[in-house]
């Protein structure tokens, strides 16, 4: 048996893996996708709508439609058989984000894989609208000092840190 929370942490986890060993953005996206539909669904049950649909809703309407477009592309095997689309890999990303708040609205807490992708993103995507906040991500992850290797290195030695609970 398999209830809608076990489902989308298990989406969740995969794509997070994959994310982390550079694997296909495709299917990162379908199972960001998959997981973001489930945390939507019990994020709304709870009264707890979702961060993502907000910010797609105030994205310029073209970048609304690629993104339907894509989604649809992806979860629709007969859709547009012989074409090509944009792909847009921040798609994922805001989606694997919004699974993870969801997660942590509903159980409490992060797991680690979620806590260094948090960190992770925040180091690879610095913004004035993260500068405040993106020291306290990584010292939480214990990944203040591992920012310079690669993703994968990252992920294993942030695991490490993180059961041990070194600093």
């Amino acid at each position: 048996m398999i209830d809608k929370e076990i489902a989308a942490e298990g989406q969740l986890h995969t794509a997070l893996s994959i994310w982390f060993h550079y694997g296909h953005p495709v299917a990162i996206l379908a199972l960001a996708h998959g997981a973001y539909e489930c945390y939507e669904a019990l994020g709304a049950h709870a009264g707890r709508p979702s961060p993502y649909k907000d910010w797609l809703g105030k994205q310029p309407q073209g970048f609304q439609d690629r993104a339907r477009m894509m989604i649809n592309f992806i979860k629709h095997g007969r859709k547009k058989l012989t074409g090509k689309i944009p792909f847009m890999p921040v798609l994922a990303e805001n989606m694997l984000m919004d699974a993870i708040e969801s997660y942590k609205h509903l159980n409490g807490k992060m797991t680690p894989q979620m806590k260094l992708f948090v960190a992770r993103w925040a180091i690879e995507n610095p913004s004035l609208g993260n500068a405040a906040i993106r020291p306290h991500i990584i010292n939480a992850a214990k990944a203040h000092d591992i920012a310079d290797r690669d993703r994968t290195e990252f992920l294993h030695e942030g695991f490490k840190r993180l059961s041990a609970g070194d600093s």
